[in-house]
This record gives structure tokens, sequence and C-alpha cells, in this order.
């Protein structure tokens, strides 16, 4: 069909109006665009059906320059009878310009406004949620998020249209209503690992601008069931700030070594090697600034804080959470689930506590001890 149509589309002249748009496509597709648009230009002149034109019309757009379709476009509106009905032309064209944009990956042209709202205001009557849901993405991917959140709210909210409850979500953040989006994130959030992964990205300010006020601890636990799902890097990393600046140093550097598995960055490199350099874990931090430093420049001029270094220093008493420190960081993971466990018996059960016998418990294989402990861990901070 394509060679055919290159040779000359004045010897294909059947009666058939989709081999017609077949050649007129295929020219198109070619780059025979003079050829293409004499044989749309053809075609405009010789049907007379109304649903003809409007189909000729709808492909001109999709397959012709823009400029080549418009200026067929006006043509047949300034030539067509005063009886003629032109508003199904212009729904026919912004249809077509809609489908282009989304071929190609183009924005919406500025100059067809009134198409584009015949479109639209025709799919909201006719309840045409697919071409809704096309002209919404499209008007999103344009930067038109005004109109794109208008549209998408049209939608139906529930399962089946998830990706249009996706597109309402990242609308209401780039017109500035965060929360409202946070809120619809969270609604639909075990929808689908789209709406997850969407949740735990909106949530991650959240953790990273509290402004030292606890979170509730409910939304902790179920954000990061979330994060460990997706393996969101992202999710991951916000956990770690999170616990970083409430001094729960062991669970920051799980969360920042997660966050470096999953989706690495400048920042959670940098938030395990301060990790390191907090807890006066020197041979930690050396090993670490030494893997990263080549990579992140924000690691190379991180400086060992010996004042955190040297605390335990001589003299000074050596606590429970110290010895269960010590035996974790050894490898001496039965001794630290021992020296975990009696000091939980004594009513010292904090945070820190149950993270590390968390963390002891998993490199013992018993995982399903080790998801409670990280929990109560998560609760009592």
């Amino acid at each position: 069909m394509k060679q055919l149509a290159n040779q000359s589309a004045d010897i294909v002249r059947p009666d058939d109006p989709d081999i017609l748009w077949a050649v007129a496509e295929a020219l198109a597709e070619e780059k025979n665009l003079i050829a293409a648009t004499e044989l749309f230009e053809a075609m405009l002149s010789r049907f007379e059906d109304p649903d003809l034109l409007q189909a000729t019309v709808q492909k001109a757009a999709r397959h012709l320059p823009l400029s080549d379709a418009a200026q067929l476009y006006k043509s047949l509106l300034r030539n067509a009878p005063q009886t003629f009905e032109t508003q199904p032309l212009q729904i026919a064209f912004g249809r077509g310009l809609v489908i282009r944009a989304n071929a190609f990956g183009l924005p919406l042209p500025r100059n067809f406004d009134t198409e584009l709202s015949r479109f639209a205001d025709q799919a909201k009557q006719s309840k045409d949620w697919a071409d809704l849901t096309l002209l919404a993405w499209t008007s999103y991917n344009s930067e038109d998020y005004a109109r794109a959140l208008d549209l998408f709210a049209y939608l139906p909210t529930d399962p089946e249209h998830a990706k249009a409850i996706e597109g309402r979500i990242l609308s209401l953040k780039q017109v500035g209503k965060l929360a409202e989006a946070q809120a619809l994130a969270a609604r639909w959030k075990e929808t689908n690992d789209d709406l997850s992964r969407l949740y735990v990205s909106l949530h991650a300010s959240n953790l990273l601008d509290r402004k030292g006020k606890a979170l509730d601890q409910a939304f902790l636990l179920d954000y990061a069931d979330h994060t460990k799902k997706r393996e969101s890097g992202a999710g991951a990393e916000a956990l770690g700030w999170y616990a970083f600046d409430l001094k729960q140093y062991s669970i920051a550097d799980a969360w920042f070594g997660k966050a470096m598995e999953w989706q690495p960055t400048e920042t959670a490199a940098y938030g395990k090697v301060l990790v390191a350099s907090m807890t006066g874990n020197k041979q930690a931090f050396d090993a670490l600034k030494g893997q990263y430093s080549a990579l992140y420049a924000k690691v190379a001029n991180l400086s060992f804080n010996t004042r955190n270094g040297n605390r335990r220093s001589a003299g000074k008493r050596v606590t429970g959470s110290d010895r269960l420190s010590r035996a974790h960081r050894k490898g001496d993971y039965q001794g630290c689930l021992t020296l975990a466990d009696n000091l939980i018996e004594r009513g010292r059960g904090s945070a820190q506590v149950h993270q590390t016998r968390g963390w002891c418990l998993m490199q013992l294989n018993r995982p399903t001890e080790a998801q409670f402990a990280f929990e109560t861990s998560l609760q009592l901070s």
C-alpha cells in the first residue's frame, strides 16, 4: 500500500473511503506530504455525507502537519453551506488534534481552544470515558494542568478508572493542591502498584518537613509497609531522615541502606555515611566514604565527627544499650538478641532496642519475629 501510494495517488480512485483514507495515511507516513494533503483535500471536496467529512477531518488533523490540516479544515468551514452543521466538524478536528498530540508526544496547539472545548463537552455529555481520559492525559502532558484536573475530576472515581485517579492526583499536585493530592492518594493506595508508589512519593514530604513534630504511628507503619512493597528509594530515604532527626540512628541507617539498594541517590549515601559519623563508628565511616566519595561530592567533603567518635571515653559507664550495639556491630547476633530481651524484660525496651533486636533476628533468619520487632520500634518512636 505504501509503495503504491508513493508511486501515485491518482491511480487509486475507489469509491470505498476506507481505501482512500489508508492511502492518504500511508502517504503522510512516508513523508509524501504534498500528495497526502491533495488526497485529503480531494476527499473533503468529494464527500457529502457528514459522517465521512467528520472522519476525514479527524484523520487529516491526526496525520498531516498542523498547518496543512488547519488550512483544509478552515477552507471546509468557509465553503460550507449556511445550513451545514459545523459543530460536529469542530469536534472531529479537535479529536484529531488530541490523537495527534498523544501519538507524537506533542503539546496541544494553543490556537484551537474552541475545537478542543467542543470535543471535551461532547465527551462529557456522551460519557465517552475513553475520549475524556485521552484528552485529560494529553492536557496534562501539555502542562495544561487546570484543564487536565477538570477532565480527570469528571471521570468516574472507581478502581476501573484507576489511571484517571492517578491523573487527578498528579494534576492536583501540579496546581498546588498537595494536601488534596495526598488525601486522594491515601484513599486509593491499595488499588494498584502505581497508586501505591504515588502515595509513597507524595507523602515523603510529610516525613522530611515534619518540623520537629512526631508523626502518627499508624501512618508511619502504613507508609513503611508501602515503601517496602514498592521498593521505593524515595520512601526509604524519607524514613531514614525522619529517624535520623529523632536520633534513631540504627533505624536511619537501615532505611538509608534500603534507599541505596533500591534507588541510589547522593542524599541517601550522605545520610548513611553521616549516621556512621554520628554514632562514632570510624571503621564504617571510612569504608562508606571510600565506597561513595567517587560518586558523590557531598560524601567526599564529609569529615568524621571526632567528638561523636570519642563519646564513649575511658571511665564512662557502659550501659546495656551500649553493650547491645557492640554485640550487633561485632556480628554476635545471638548475644545481641539475649541482651535485647534482657533490656525489654527490665522495662528498658526503647525503640532503638526493639529495632536492633529486629536486625539481629533478621540475621538469625527469623523474619516473622523481626517484623514484629520493627513494628514495635516504630510504634515506640
